[in-house]
């Protein structure tokens, strides 16, 4: 059963729109609202700050059960679904819609510790028509051609008090790229504050002929 995104304590924008929709989403029951990550094309950013939300345990219990019930993110960037790759018994490279809203370790339900998916590595790749040209003779053109996500759970630290738009984490920021470690995960278990935080990287897709 879908969910809207925002069903969960994501970080919110204060008026987040209803965006137009095609027939196929509309029978789909798909939503399409704004976000709060923000992607310019080509600019790449290791580690932004996206929001800091309080969890209480109304809103903790709410990331356990979609957790519990293996419910996965989706998103859209100019019309592309949002995937991850995974690799499957055979050890082959799948790719694989959405991706999911945390994990849990542990061999039974009581033992469950549950850990959420706060960070985001957004990858981009994208294609220069440089054939094109606007009213002005310039040329232009630049097109989304792929967009993928390594999802990351990240318990962020950082100095003193955190104050929205100046903390500087000192787990990922604009010099260091966040990093997959297992000793930091991000537990949502109990009632605390998650800093949810995204990279962006775009990346050129060359088209090679071979005659």
């Amino acid at each position: 059963m879908p969910y809207d995104y925002y069903a969960l304590p994501y970080c919110k924008p204060s008026k987040p729109d209803l965006q137009p929709e095609n027939l196929g989403e509309i029978l789909a029951g798909d939503r399409i609202e704004q976000s709060v990550y923000k992607l310019e094309v080509k600019q790449n950013k290791a580690c932004e700050v996206a929001c800091a939300v309080k969890l209480g345990k109304t809103e903790k219990d709410a990331f356990v059960r979609a957790i519990d019930d293996d419910y996965r993110v989706h998103w859209i960037v100019d019309n592309l679904p949002v995937g991850m790759e995974e690799r499957n018994e055979l050890g082959e490279t799948l790719f694989r819609r959405g991706f999911p809203v945390g994990f849990h370790t542990g061999a039974k339900v009581k033992t469950y510790k549950h850990y959420i998916n706060n960070h985001v590595r957004i990858i981009v790749k994208y294609h220069d028509d440089l054939g094109s040209e606007n009213i002005n003779g310039e040329e232009v053109a630049t097109k989304i051609v792929g967009f993928r996500v390594d999802p990351m759970s990240i318990k962020h630290s950082f100095e003193g008090e955190y104050v929205p738009g100046t903390t500087v984490l000192s787990t990922c920021n604009a010099n260091t790229p966040a990093v997959n470690d297992p000793k930091l995960y991000q537990n949502v278990d109990r009632a605390e504050t998650v800093i949810f935080s995204y990279g962006r990287h775009f990346f050129p897709l060359y088209e090679i002929l071979v005659a």
